[in-house]
């Protein structure tokens, strides 16, 4: 890995921030780490003073674009436009107006892309289907345009990517939970909406060890990082129920009136193509999280080690 003398991280309260805070460490001699929450450098990404401010007193090699709502909802368009779209801009205006020579990471979504159930790449065609998806899209076209103008932009199409940092209320972490109640006693079925619905497992800091792959070189500039293996949510059940050794629950399938997509996995050829790699499978990922949940209560569980995220 290259080393560097200073990074700005944009977003860096997220679980991806910070686990990127943390992996740039050995390579990267100074890392400024911005939020609007409190402990972190306070800057509003949409307000193009505060972000050239920033820029301009840290001069930084890496930028790191992470700052949004995660959204799909009509009622969050305003935020993402703030957030994504003007986030970008601004830190894009910036670094231009300013000529620093530093590489920008843009984060972006495998949901900017038509979803026709088969493997998503960087080379299909844009749907907006959402309020997050069109600001995401929009974002896109940005770093297209000042990448002709000579900036160093990658864009990142992210998929699903897991671990504790994550709200309770995400997936890997709901059912984890629910089936933790089940081998507690504390229940014996475990509901959800659609358990068929096949997506990409992947345990977060593998993700964002392709993010700095992918920026440590000048030869791909948009690409999806991702598994490239699904896995359904039934089956991730029975993975967890594998990793607490459960043998009796009931699965419950919720009833509901919105349409399911059937899979969400992306296309990582070109992302491997850089040398990357994930290091944790479906397994491991399956007992990471019941590690780390079962660490967060205060469970012991000899035969689970929780990761240094818990």
């Amino acid at each position: 890995m290259p080393q560097y003398n200073s990074a700005l991280i944009f977003g860096a309260a997220g679980q991806d921030g910070t686990i990127l805070g943390s992996l740039l460490k050995p390579c990267c001699k100074k890392i400024y780490k911005t939020a609007r929450s409190k402990d972190y450098i306070h800057v509003d990404v949409s307000n193009a003073e505060s972000v050239n401010n920033i820029i301009s007193k840290t001069q930084p090699d890496l930028i790191f674009h992470l700052a949004a709502t995660s959204c799909i909802n009509h009622e969050s368009i305003q935020q993402n436009q703030h957030s994504i779209v003007q986030g970008a801009l601004n830190i894009f205006q910036s670094v231009e107006s300013l000529k620093l020579n530093a590489k920008i990471f843009l984060a972006s979504s495998g949901l900017v892309f038509e979803n026709n159930n088969d493997t998503i790449c960087e080379t299909d065609y844009f749907t907006p289907s959402s309020a997050y998806s069109v600001a995401r899209i929009q974002s896109i076209y940005l770093s297209r345009y000042y990448r002709e103008r000579g900036l160093k932009i990658y864009t990142g199409h992210l998929f699903h990517h897991d671990s504790i940092l994550r709200p309770p209320t995400s997936a890997a972490r709901s059912i984890a939970n629910k089936m933790i109640d089940i081998w507690n006693g504390e229940s014996r079925t475990i509901s959800v909406q659609n358990q068929y619905y096949v997506k990409e497992w992947a345990w977060a800091p593998d993700i964002v060890d392709g993010i700095l792959r992918f920026i440590a070189q000048d030869k791909i500039f948009e690409s999806c990082i991702g598994l490239g293996i699904g896995h359904s949510v039934e089956e991730y059940i029975h993975e967890c129920a594998k990793v607490l050794q459960l043998k009796n629950f009931h699965t419950n399938q919720i009833i509901s009136k919105k349409p399911f997509m059937a899979s969400f996995v992306s296309n990582p050829k070109l992302i491997h193509s850089v040398g990357w790699a994930p290091t944790v499978n479906f397994q491991c990922f399956a007992k990471q999280i019941i590690a780390d949940e079962l660490y967060r209560r205060g469970i012991a569980y000899k035969a689970l080690k929780n990761s240094e995220w818990a």
